[in-house]
């Protein structure tokens, strides 16, 4: 391969490894943004103070994504800094911005070392998926083994093997897995 075929094929793999980029902040930035749209309408047609709230909340969540996006392009995507992280408050803090009218959360008290904004995103984006993808009415984030590792599971439909180990390679069972269970560590 000449240098002009290998600039080439590089060029052609940045610009795949770009689309992915945008296909997956396209992908977070809509839950919130549809979270917002619906509460404004609610907020519109009923003039509840709650549901503006929840629309200024969704707006926030978009702009903290939008920095995390920047912070991720510009560290190459690693934990610089881990802190403690509280993953039910965590969790809870996700699960509130992600349309779930139909669904409950229970989440345990785990902490673990990690960013909290990463794993926020991570939560809103299984959450939501279990939701919409899995069929999902209860979803749970809680310790694994004791350890500082965590699952969350979810009733709804399992992803095919092949889909689920694409996941995690470190993936395990729950405790008390159920269909749909999985846990990430």
């Amino acid at each position: 391969m000449n240098l002009g075929e290998q600039a080439a094929a590089e060029l052609g793999r940045e610009n795949e490894r770009l689309e992915r980029f945008a296909s997956v902040v396209s992908h977070d930035l809509r839950s919130p943004l549809s979270v917002a749209t619906g509460y404004m309408q609610m907020a519109y047609e009923e003039g509840d103070e709650e549901a503006y709230e929840r629309v200024v909340n969704s707006l926030e969540r978009i702009d903290e994504i939008i920095d995390d996006v920047l912070a991720v392009t510009r560290q190459g995507g690693e934990v610089t800094d881990p802190t403690a992280v509280d993953l039910a408050a965590l969790a809870r803090s996700a699960w509130d911005v992600t349309e779930a009218e139909s669904a409950t959360l229970t989440a345990d008290s785990v902490t673990v070392e990690g960013d909290g904004d990463q794993l926020q995103r991570l939560f809103e984006n299984l959450f939501r998926n279990a939701i919409e993808h899995g069929n999902a009415t209860e979803l749970r984030v809680g310790p694994l083994d004791g350890e500082e590792r965590f699952y969350v599971g979810d009733n709804g439909r399992a992803s095919r093997p092949r889909t689920a180990s694409k996941c995690s390679t470190t993936a395990s069972p729950p405790p008390t897995a159920g269909r749909g269970s999985g846990s990430l560590s």
